[in-house]
């Protein structure tokens, strides 16, 4: 345990601590043993028996004051656990009276995630979930729903909190592939990346096309004639070679879909080739990704989204679909 507190109710690091004075558990209140060797980091222990707190909330409750302590060194105002009286909350942590940080280590439904943020939000704060670092990082990264609606979208980023480094950890550049896949790097950051305001980077990106061959073939594994997609392309007489060659594109806005790039593109394209496109019906067509952050204007982003398919199909080469 790196952190005790005082019989005052001060947080101490167990480095700056001092062996006169007596610490206890924050969690437990259990008098604590401060143990400062020469081969072993600092740090207490319970004395006789162990923390009767579950290992879920004692990683929670390592991740809060190591991040506040951090904070701290950096100058910055912190307060762990401040009783909100305007609201009767305790957030994990709140920075400059400005920034809360919500620590969760275990899923919670999207609608408590809401319903928690929303509150924040309203009295003026700007949220920002952590959750455990236990995503695995190779070519792809698949997050769940919980995880999926803590990134923060209009950043493409996810905030991580690696217990056993001690460390703040970002899923940096989301790219949103499609469902619950995503593209993007995985890298231990500082402390100052809260106030990073850089918003969501314009860079686009296209499908591989070995990914957009994985969900034709998905599609065909359905054996159904009505499957969405496949009925486009055959009405469109789209064959799948245009296919790979015309669509796929990834624009920012992507990471608010949960829909696929070639299905909400097919059924984009079919629209406009029929002269029947309207925002609130292709908004229908649309499987939208939920987020902690439920202020989002959806409507708004779709519209942009739709501009940036006309631009980018209009631009690329065979985009005459009777060709």
């Amino acid at each position: 345990m790196l952190y005790g507190k005082t019989k005052y109710g001060n947080i101490v690091s167990a480095v700056d601590a001092f062996k006169e004075l007596d610490y206890y558990c924050p969690l437990c209140r259990q008098k604590l043993t401060l143990k400062q060797g020469l081969y072993k980091s600092a740090h207490f222990a319970h004395r006789g028996q162990n923390c009767n707190y579950k290992e879920e909330t004692y990683a929670h409750y390592q991740a809060k004051y190591a991040l506040g302590q951090q904070l701290k060194e950096l100058g910055y105002c912190v307060q762990i656990e401040p009783y909100l009286k305007q609201s009767h909350q305790i957030p994990d942590i709140l920075i400059n009276n400005k920034i809360i940080l919500e620590i969760q280590c275990s899923p919670i439904t999207i609608k408590l995630l809401q319903r928690r943020t929303n509150t924040y939000e309203r009295l003026g704060y700007i949220v920002i979930w952590i959750i455990e670092d236990d995503i695995r990082h190779n070519e792809l990264i698949t997050l769940n729903g919980f995880q999926s609606a803590c990134i923060i979208p209009n950043k493409l980023k996810l905030f991580l909190w690696n217990n056993e480094l001690q460390s703040l950890i970002c899923l940096k550049n989301l790219i949103a592939i499609g469902g619950n896949r995503f593209l993007g790097e995985k890298i231990k950051v500082n402390i100052s990346e809260f106030f990073d305001d850089d918003k969501m980077k314009s860079k686009h990106y296209k499908l591989t096309n070995n990914s957009i061959q994985q969900f034709l073939k998905q599609c065909r594994s359905k054996r159904s004639v009505i499957e969405p997609s496949l009925s486009v392309m055959y009405n469109l007489k789209l064959s799948d070679t245009w296919v790979l060659q015309n669509l796929g594109f990834i624009f920012p806005e992507q990471i608010y879909l949960k829909s696929h790039p070639i299905f909400w593109q097919l059924q984009l394209l079919k629209l406009l080739m029929q002269k029947s496109y309207s925002l609130s019906l292709f908004m229908q067509a649309i499987d939208f990704r939920k987020f902690a952050y439920s202020h989002i204007q959806y409507e708004q982003i779709v519209s942009q989204l739709v501009q940036q398919f006309e631009r980018q199909f209009s631009n690329f080469k065979g985009n005459n679909v009777q060709k």
